[in-house]
């Protein structure tokens, strides 16, 4: 006879005498070869034993009930068999638990005798850490915290599935990235394989206040990835106005470039972001600038293909407004990139009628031998 039978069947008649005597008449000499009774598992004689699966997997089982039926008195008279849960069943069942987002069967496992067959403690909680932030359980967290999560180990340098921080700004969860600041987490980890920190990951949600949590506890606003980007390249790719004032007023570099040369005017320009091309231009960016290959915000702005977008009839769509912008603010309509190419150009290879009218009409005051009509 398992243990699980009949003290399941005790607790559901929620009578403390009947578990009672299940804990004490169950056999259990499956689970340690000197150890016959839970009596003896309640004495902690455990020399020369270890827990058996087929126990540990039981009482693990009997824990959930009894905590699904809210029957503290029944989990506490487990208390002593928390000794024979195995690492494997400690690790499920603790995960369990955090799942359930139960807090009460969480703290008992943490302060119980389930930890006595974990050699590193330590690591069980850092992993437990990282799987609380995967679930974003903000509740759950806070009490790994409280029981030693050690958030400074849990934030060494890994891929982002791996670092919670990183998974709290990815998941735009200001309540679990708040606690891991608070307790000592990193704000400029980042990401192995490509580099990002939390900074990038909230610039993308266009999340204001995570943002500007992040730039408090120290994050570094011009912090690269792997293809060069700041936090601002990030923002204006996914046309995120509020966070890139935000990170602009917190000291961002508006002229930043990519390994490429790329700048956030660049970026803004190509992807239409009309209200953020203003912000920049009016905060100093670079008109002139130049990638790679001689690319300038310009160039982005008129390389539009026509049939890609659209737009309202009889409002000026995004990139006529933009072009205006930079042309208003001293672009450069003579620049040509490493191809020879202007921006007049880029827009006919777009097939874009409105946006080569509009920068043909610019040209009287150019020379005409730098305008390429063919």
């Amino acid at each position: 006879m398992t243990l699980m039978g009949p003290l399941i069947a005790a607790q559901l008649h929620k009578t403390m005498p009947a578990v009672d005597a299940a804990l004490s008449t169950a056999s259990i000499a499956s689970a340690m070869q000197t150890m016959q009774t839970a009596a003896i598992a309640g004495r902690g004689d455990q020399a020369g034993t270890r827990p058996c699966p087929k126990t540990s997997s039981d009482i693990c089982d009997a824990l959930l009930h009894a905590a699904a039926e809210q029957e503290p008195l029944h989990m506490l008279a487990l208390r002593p068999l928390c000794r024979l849960i195995d690492p494997a069943h400690a690790l499920l069942l603790l995960q369990r638990a955090i799942e359930l987002s139960d807090g009460a069967l969480l703290k008992f496992l943490l302060a119980s005798d389930a930890r006595t067959n974990v050699r590193d403690w330590p690591e069980l909680l850092k992993r437990l850490l990282l799987f609380t932030a995967r679930e974003g359980n903000g509740e759950m967290m806070q009490i790994l915290l409280a029981f030693g999560a050690d958030v400074k180990t849990a934030s060494a340098q890994a891929s982002a599935d791996g670092v919670p921080l990183l998974i709290a700004a990815e998941q735009d969860n200001t309540h679990t990235l708040s606690l891991l600041l608070a307790f000592g987490a990193d704000p400029n980890v980042h990401d192995v394989d490509t580099g990002a920190t939390p900074l990038h990951c909230a610039a993308e949600w266009d999340s204001v206040g995570i943002v500007s949590m992040l730039v408090r506890f120290g994050a570094r606003v011009d912090a690269r990835n792997v293809e060069g980007e700041a936090p601002l390249h990030v923002a204006i790719q996914h046309g995120n106005l509020a966070t890139t004032r935000v990170l602009l007023d917190a000291g961002a570099d508006v002229n930043a470039s990519t390994t490429a040369g790329v700048t956030p005017l660049h970026v803004a320009a190509q992807e239409g972001h009309t209200a953020i091309v203003e912000l920049l231009v009016q905060s100093g960016a670079n008109v002139h600038a130049m990638d790679s290959t001689g690319t300038t915000p310009l160039h982005a702005a008129a390389y539009i293909d026509e049939s890609a977008l659209r737009f309202t009839p009889g409002i000026a769509n995004p990139q006529e407004v933009i072009i205006q912008l930079l042309l208003q603010h001293g672009a450069d309509l003579r620049a040509t990139d490493t191809n020879g190419q202007s921006a007049l150009h880029c827009a006919k290879q777009g097939n874009f009628d409105v946006i080569v009218d509009l920068l043909e009409a610019h040209q009287p005051s150019m020379p005409r031998k730098r305008v390429c009509r063919g």
